[in-house]
């Protein structure tokens, strides 16, 4: 991780601002490695142009910091953090800088703590700075992402395989999830989605109490997680017996897949 660190430290060199503040999510695991919960307790990664980085964090979250190679400021709940903010930020020197943040994710409480504890520091959007380090995946990163494929196939050949007449879409749904898990996901990167028959027109349906029904075309779409990183497959199949308008419509689709 030291390396992504060093990789955000030489862009900041170019930013129009003094230091990236992140919190708990995928750019935050992205550059520190950990993992942490986000919740409604102030949780922060802060990266000076030059200095030590520092992390905020309530007591509960700070096991999971400490191997990271960061100055920890923490709080406790009958406290608040704002004491420990204003600490981490008089210490960096950024209570009257400029801070750059994801403004597509930073939750509106959370810049608004910042505002409050340093109302001389200026919020601006760091996202363009965030995409360019992590447009280009790592050897590790590319790994992880294929680990999440595999393990999404294997769910979704198992569960198609179960797959009968009579079920309920919640039900598959339901298969799903555990053969995701049998396959060794860490997480889900959404709640899996089956629909059948009708409801297939709309593949952003939740799963329902229809009942399959044979000649349905059924379509399933879920992710697996892994190490942070997340697969996404939809597949649709047919109950047999399958109806010759949709055995028609499936080889126009391959003919135009095959042609480009």
């Amino acid at each position: 991780m030291r390396a992504r660190f060093d990789r955000v430290r030489a862009a900041l060199d170019e930013a129009p601002f003094d230091a990236l503040v992140l919190i708990p999510g995928p750019s935050g695991r992205y550059v520190s490695g950990v993992a942490l919960h986000h919740s409604e307790r102030l949780n922060l990664l802060v990266i000076p142009r030059a200095g030590r980085p520092a992390a905020l964090a309530p007591t509960l979250e700070a096991p999971a910091l400490e191997g990271l190679d960061v100055a920890l400021y923490t709080w406790r709940d009958e406290e608040g953090p704002d004491r420990a903010l204003r600490a981490l930020l008089r210490d960096l020197r950024l209570e009257d800088s400029r801070l750059g943040v994801e403004s597509g994710e930073m939750r509106f409480g959370e810049a608004e703590r910042l505002r409050s504890v340093a109302p001389r520091a200026h919020l601006v959007p760091a996202d363009a700075l965030l995409a360019a380090l992590r447009v280009i995946k790592d050897d590790a990163e590319i790994a992880a992402m294929r680990q999440a494929i595999v393990i999404t196939e294997r769910a979704l050949a198992a569960t198609i395989a179960s797959l009968r007449a009579g079920q309920t879409e919640a039900e598959v749904a339901a298969e799903l999830q555990v053969q995701l898990l049998r396959a060794g996901s860490q997480a889900n990167a959404f709640s899996p989605l089956v629909v059948s028959g009708a409801r297939s027109a709309n593949p952003h349906f939740g799963p329902s109490s229809k009942r399959l029904e044979p000649g349905d075309v059924v379509i399933l779409d879920c992710g697996a997680v892994w190490d942070g990183y997340a697969g996404d497959i939809t597949r649709c199949v047919a109950l047999e017996p399958v109806p010759d308008e949709i055995v028609a419509i499936y080889d126009l689709c391959r003919a135009a897949n095959a042609a480009g």
